[in-house]
């Protein structure tokens, strides 16, 4: 009998030390952050003339407010990287080798101060390009700015969204739950407008039905804007 209650009493001291633990490591934080950039794409327009420059600004305090704890977090340790891309969404027609591929080089020039954007253009075998950035921290805000010059009439889907590098160690904070997956969602011009009905205009069910069915996750998450470009 004794040695029955001892080994319940050590199973009991193993279950407690397991989850306080478990509480002083996660203390009680989300499984999953999702932490909200704040992003400005202008002029907050549908419809923009060849020629038109659009401005897309990120801006954002190093205490960046998360979505599901409605905390924020100083996260002026981490290496955060942009993406800035364009596809062309009322047509099938190739960019390279491929379809509905980003094309920066083609629909855009791409005009940047090195001062205030860390750029560079990706360009893939198969003829897509993209714009890569880092952003820099000034004033205890992370910082990236540039303007594309639009060069080609249609309906355009431009997306700018930002990433860690995963080639270091994945960052956490104090009392951050380590093992939790951690997300960026763009949050592009407040929330306001950012013509998601413009996807319509393609003729693939993936993106006229499929990225509209969720548009909070599969569109403005991603920092999603369409417009409309004529002559």
């Amino acid at each position: 009998m004794k040695r029955f209650i001892i080994s319940h009493l050590i199973a009991l001291i193993l279950l407690l030390n397991f989850s306080c633990s478990y509480d002083r490591s996660c203390n009680n934080e989300p499984h999953e952050y999702k932490f909200n950039i704040p992003i400005s794409i202008t002029p907050n327009s549908d419809t923009l003339q060849l020629g038109d420059t659009i401005h897309i600004v990120t801006d954002f305090s190093t205490d960046v407010f998360e979505r599901n704890s409605q905390s924020e977090y100083d996260l002026s340790d981490w290496l955060i990287y942009g993406s800035l891309k364009i596809r062309r969404m009322d047509s099938l027609e190739l960019v390279g080798e491929e379809t509905y591929a980003s094309s920066i080089l083609g629909y855009t020039d791409l005009i940047f101060d090195p001062s205030f954007c860390q750029c560079s253009i990706f360009q893939s075998s198969s003829g897509s390009s993209s714009v890569s950035d880092k952003l820099f921290i000034q004033d205890s805000r992370f910082k990236s700015s540039f303007s594309l010059i639009l060069k080609q009439t249609g309906v355009f889907r431009i997306q700018r969204y930002v990433f860690l590098d995963w080639n270091y160690p994945s960052p956490y904070n104090e009392g951050m739950c380590e093992s939790s997956n951690r997300y960026f969602c763009s949050d592009v011009n407040e929330g306001h407008h950012s013509n998601a009905y413009l996807l319509h205009e393609s003729p693939l069910d993936y993106f006229n039905t499929w990225v509209l069915e969720k548009e909070e996750e599969r569109f403005y998450d991603w920092g999603s804007f369409c417009v409309v470009v004529t002559e």
